[in-house]
């Protein structure tokens, strides 16, 4: 018996071996509320086993790991670089500043629908996800702490507005990594993206707004940390000079390292010169361990001592992991296994559409690569819609509304351990009100009925 049949995996197999971790990762991370990074370094050793008795070499497993983690090489550095930059805007008080003009337009009880619109108008001008929590779904979650509104609600508004925004602005990559797998222009894949995407955006507006109703108006207490803010940091309009560099340089389409620096270095340059109590001597401790609030007043130290490099080594960790465990996936052919016998099932656009949806999803949960979630379905389910004539414009609808958009609540994936990582967020719930990513994948099925 060769090697190639030795390796292969049958179709039971693959599926027996889908179960098992989606078992182990949901039952590890939901009901036994583990962290993320002890279910997948379990699955992990599974997939390791698993290939050893199929036949396959370490050699061949740590070709499959590697190729998993190299496309995550980048986001690793970059989300190094976002704890610097929250650490920096905090120290510089651009974060203080924000939230202290942001108190006085902005009611606790429309928050949640507030810092959806928000990051939906900062996403379409600068058309990164990234960007957008990093920068202004941090004010928002400082906002909605001080105003003692659930993480979970405010985080779950960023997220959504934030991806609603990566998947239909025309300057982010995922709309124009769609368009590009399906040989479209970009203006029509947008056009018809819209009609799945509206009647979701409507309905978030009208649940975040039914959610911050509960929130109460600002008491004096909240008054008295708003007071506070303005006497320990620098709040001035100075320190939003990092926040619209950063704007400009993505706006010109500087790749997001650069575009991180110069945030960052405008912030410590605004820090060192103008904030109460700042040195050369403590950029160092800014840079690696984050800013340190020692006001003495416990919300405030509580939600503004944070960032860091060291603030992100647990979602790197969670990443490595996740994309080495994408990579074992791919090599042991589990997951292609199981896409090449879909074709059997397939009998109309709809059916076509939900295994596509499916197939995006899983990518999403299993190798947690938010632009893998596009390209692997998109060229694996591709030759099918054009065997069937059935118009690219519904392929790149359903990659970017089941794959690019739904990965973000996928808690141990690359966009998952980055809202948790940079919001601060201590559990996952946020998960349940990320209502647009949630309801995108419904509305693109429910969409597939309608011959377009």
């Amino acid at each position: 018996m060769n090697a190639k049949k030795q390796n292969r995996i049958s179709l039971i197999e693959a599926i027996a071996a889908i179960i098992i971790i989606l078992i182990c990762l949901g039952a590890g991370i939901i009901h036994f509320q583990m962290p993320p990074q002890v279910p997948i370094l379990l699955v992990f050793a599974l997939l390791c086993m698993w290939g050893k008795i199929k036949g396959f070499s370490w050699e061949d497993i740590h070709k499959g790991i590697i190729k998993g983690i190299e496309p995550g090489i980048v986001p690793l550095i970059i989300f190094m670089l976002i704890g610097t930059l929250v650490a920096s805007l905090i120290a510089a008080g651009t974060i203080p500043t924000v939230v202290v003009y942001g108190y006085k337009i902005i009611s606790a009880k429309y928050l949640p629908v507030t810092a959806f619109i928000i990051c939906i108008a900062e996403g379409f001008t600068i058309g990164s996800s990234f960007t957008t929590i990093s920068t202004m779904g941090v004010v928002l979650i400082a906002l909605g702490r001080i105003s003692e509104i659930p993480d979970a609600y405010i985080a779950g508004a960023i997220v959504s507005g934030a991806f609603f925004a990566n998947n239909m602005s025309p300057l982010a990559d995922v709309p124009n990594l769609c368009s590009a797998i399906g040989e479209i222009p970009l203006s029509k894949h947008l056009r018809n993206l819209a009609k799945s995407t509206l009647p979701v955006l409507v309905i978030s507006i009208i649940i975040y707004v039914i959610l911050g109703g509960s929130a109460n108006e600002v008491s004096g207490g909240i008054a008295e940390t708003i007071q506070s803010l303005n006497k320990f940091f620098f709040v001035s309009p100075i320190t939003l000079v990092p926040i619209l560099l950063i704007f400009i340089a993505s706006w010109r389409k500087l790749p997001a390292i650069a575009s991180l620096l110069i945030g960052i270095i405008s912030a410590l340059i605004i820090y060192v010169f103008f904030a109460p109590n700042s040195s050369l001597q403590n950029v160092e401790n800014l840079v690696m361990t984050g800013y340190a609030s020692n006001t003495g007043i416990e919300t405030i130290d509580k939600i503004f001592s944070r960032g860091g490099i060291m603030s992100m080594m647990g979602s790197a960790s969670m990443i490595i992991l996740a994309l080495g465990m994408g990579g074992l996936l791919v090599k042991l052919e589990i997951f292609s296994t199981v896409i090449k016998h879909i074709e059997h099932f397939v009998k109309s656009q709809t059916a076509l559409v939900i295994f596509n949806s499916v197939g995006c999803m899983l990518t999403g949960i299993l190798i947690g690569e938010q632009y893998l979630t596009v390209v692997l379905p998109g060229e694996t389910f591709k030759p099918l819609y054009k065997k069937m004539n059935i118009p690219m414009h519904v392929m790149t609808r359903t990659l970017s509304g089941a794959g690019a958009a739904f990965s973000s609540i996928v808690p141990w994936s690359v966009a998952g351990t980055f809202i948790i990582g940079t919001l601060g967020l201590s559990n996952v719930n946020y998960i349940f009100y990320a209502f647009y990513p949630m309801l995108i994948p419904i509305s693109t099925i429910i969409l597939s009925f309608i011959k377009n």
